[in-house]
């Protein structure tokens, strides 16, 4: 305080991006003062329960007066400096298979943010409803794919308990998922240990999901 420094911390089960978007005005506004945002996620299973931390508001202040070696260590993630990290660590198969979901989300329009942590990247897919994004998708630095159930909330087809069952039911398709409702991140698969096949309808169950939110209606048939 005599220092005239201060740091403020914002600490949640999840960090949207509204109030990442605050962190980054009030990093505008209160220099010297540093704003940070940590997310903290409760773990729990096989009798034990863990609190992981993931400190992801740095990065938003450093992205004013970054320099281009900052950039490389990491703390604003590009497209290509993401699959190249991903390929350092998980080879050609997981980066084929990002680049092929990115294509997905890009065929549908939807945003796509490749991450602002400052040791790893991770690809945020979004949808746009009504002037606003909602990150409804995520693919971790681990090759894990999750979605969030905000999904039911942003697109009225989900709204409806027949529709929010229809999804439900298909991604429980997916090898080795099954919905639970408890849950704010729903980890899909780790996709890249899945088959060829498992994979293959991995994909196709995202594009009914992204259909189905562009017509309106889960009537289609669901792609082999």
């Amino acid at each position: 305080m005599e220092a005239g420094r201060l740091r403020l911390v914002f600490l949640a089960d999840e960090i949207h991006r509204d109030l990442l978007s605050i962190v980054e005005f009030l990093n505008r506004q209160m220099n010297p003062c540093e704003v940070i945002a940590i997310e903290l996620k409760q773990y729990v299973g096989q009798g034990l329960k863990t609190l992981v931390p993931r400190v992801i508001g740095q990065s938003v202040d450093a992205q004013r007066r970054k320099s281009a070696k900052q950039i490389q260590e990491g703390r604003d993630w590009s497209r290509e400096e993401c699959l190249e990290w991903v390929n350092q660590r998980k080879g050609d198969n997981a980066v084929s298979r990002i680049t092929r979901i990115a294509s997905l989300a890009e065929e549908f329009d939807l945003e796509m943010d490749w991450g602002t942590n400052k040791t790893k990247p991770d690809l945020w897919i979004g949808i746009k409803s009504e002037g606003k994004i909602f990150w409804a998708f995520d693919i971790w630095a681990s090759c894990g794919l999750a979605f969030r159930p905000i999904l039911f909330g942003c697109c009225p087809v989900f709204q409806t308990s027949s529709g929010r069952g229809k999804l439900i039911e298909t991604w429980n398709t997916i090898d080795g998922f099954t919905y639970n409702p408890d849950k704010a991140w729903q980890k899909a698969a780790q996709i890249d240990t899945l088959s060829e096949d498992s994979f293959n309808h991995l994909v196709n169950v995202l594009r009914w999901t992204l259909h189905a939110m562009k017509s309106g209606s889960v009537s289609h048939e669901l792609t082999s």
